[in-house]
């Protein structure tokens, strides 16, 4: 079992670094989240695909593997739904200092926002987040502030934090 701040350190390094020591097959978990501060690894070996980028259908279903595993009910969209509702306003904070290999991936990113959405958050109630939108960029992100979709920023010199 690791520690939140090991778990925190072996993600933000990004979702290809899981390719290491994966299993044969589906995903496969490995238990724990029964209690506060408990984490769930879950490892695939259809998770990088042949451009060396995570594999998004994979991403997914690993998602809701951890999910599953973690709060433990059988269906990914009922464990969002425990931890989010229509009324939420949330964002993703990614990290992409270590750019363009080493950041929260895109993938990863997309399959909250669907487990998010599968909890009836609206869109327009999400934002991805990091402080240097030049560092998004090129980390795979396009920066979008449309109003009533996701919204992908970062806090750019003087410009601030949007509203």
């Amino acid at each position: 079992m690791q520690s939140r701040r090991q778990f925190i350190a072996t993600t933000s390094a990004g979702a290809s670094l899981v390719a290491t020591g994966m299993a044969v097959g589906i995903p496969e978990a490995e238990a724990g989240g029964k209690r506060h501060g408990e984490i769930v690894r879950v490892t695939s070996d259809k998770l990088i695909g042949k451009r060396g980028r995570p594999v998004q259908e994979t991403a997914n279903q690993m998602l809701d593997l951890a999910m599953t595993t973690y709060i433990g009910k059988k269906k990914a969209a009922d464990c969002w739904t425990t931890l989010f509702n229509k009324d939420d306003k949330v964002v993703v904070k990614i990290n992409c200092l270590g750019k363009p290999k080493m950041s929260t991936n895109p993938e990863v990113v997309n399959a909250i926002i669907a487990g998010l959405k599968s909890a009836g958050v609206p869109e327009g109630n999400i934002v991805v987040y990091d402080h240097f939108g030049g560092h998004m960029r090129q980390s795979r992100y396009r920066i979008k502030k449309k109003k009533g979709a996701v919204r992908y920023f970062g806090r750019d010199k003087k410009k601030g934090f949007e509203k």
